[in-house]
């Protein structure tokens, strides 16, 4: 019996002495090392150089990954469309990055726009305008079209100082623009505010007013915009202007001694015409006349200063 368990206690001692020697002997398990990042480079660049910016300008993204872009132009442009590593109109943008990638936003300028009355205007073309409601050159407004300058010229708007004095109830504001002379290869659109007292549009005209002589010539109307109570019309050239009511239609009589004016006073308001600034060069015999709205005939006569003795 004492040799049987001896020999049970070696083959335990054996068999566990194998056992632990197979477990030292058999190979460390391998470990799977995770796969390499990937990572792509972003590089953005705008067209012109001073059309705009875009956000982000450049950096490092991983595989996959979705970055959204925003072109952002300067004054005076717009955003056009994205070219390089990203197409479309869109802005922002969003791209994948699958690869490297170097993306161009272009701009694209547009003829300028200043609402304070004076800017720089060029071959583009563009739009000097007032709009402020305390002054009285709010709604003045000047539309130059591309190719009207072969270069850049400062535009202003300001208030000439002498008036219009066609009725001695309130006189009429001119409006100067400078460079005074200036001339535009191409017709320009001007906007004239006119009086809140004209009801019909049909009886206001713009005017190129010339102070030397105190006479005026009528523009080209375009339109006249009721509710706003401005009148567009064209010209090619600066020097002042203005929106007066038409209110006037005369006929001239002249002899070797007097100048006979007949016309019609149209229905807007009460006036007293003011005979002397209609004839600069004659004397008037007789006195001022007030007339009510409607439609009156008149005749005024003069005598004619360089025959008189």
């Amino acid at each position: 019996m004492r040799k049987i368990i001896q020999f049970s206690m070696y083959v335990l001692i054996v068999g566990i002495i194998f056992i632990t020697c197979s477990k030292d002997d058999s190979p460390e398990p391998t470990t799977t090392p995770p796969p390499a990042k990937v990572t792509y480079a972003l590089s953005s660049s705008v067209s012109p150089d001073n059309g705009g910016t875009v956000s982000p300008a450049s950096g490092t993204y991983d595989k996959g990954e979705k970055v959204t872009l925003t072109a952002t132009p300067n004054t005076n442009y717009e955003f056009k469309n994205w070219s390089g590593g990203a197409t479309g109109t869109d802005n922002p943008i969003t791209v994948t990055f699958n690869g490297d990638k170097s993306i161009t936003a272009v701009f694209e300028e547009v003829p300028p726009v200043y609402k304070n009355g004076e800017g720089e205007i060029g071959t583009l073309g563009g739009t000097v305008m007032v709009e402020d409601a305390s002054s009285p050159l709010n709604g003045v407004i000047i539309e130059i079209p591309e190719g009207a300058l072969d270069s850049k010229v400062n535009i202003k708007i300001s208030l000439e100082e002498n008036d219009i004095r066609l009725s001695n109830d309130k006189s009429l504001k001119v409006v100067k623009f400078e460079p005074d002379g200036l001339n535009f290869k191409k017709p320009i659109t001007i906007g004239l505010p006119y009086e809140e007292t004209i009801q019909d549009s049909l009886n206001v005209i713009a005017i190129n007013f010339i102070p030397e002589s105190n006479k005026f010539i009528e523009l080209e109307k375009i339109r006249v915009d009721d509710g706003e109570k401005i009148i567009y019309a064209k010209t090619n050239h600066f020097s002042d202007y203005a929106a007066i009511p038409n209110i006037i239609n005369m006929d001239f009589e002249i002899t070797s001694t007097s100048i006979q004016v007949i016309g019609n006073i149209k229905k807007d308001g009460n006036r007293s015409i003011l005979k002397t600034t209609l004839i600069s060069s004659a004397e008037e015999v007789g006195t001022d006349h007030i007339f009510g709205p409607s439609v009156i005939n008149f005749t005024y006569s003069y005598n004619n200063r360089k025959e008189r003795k």
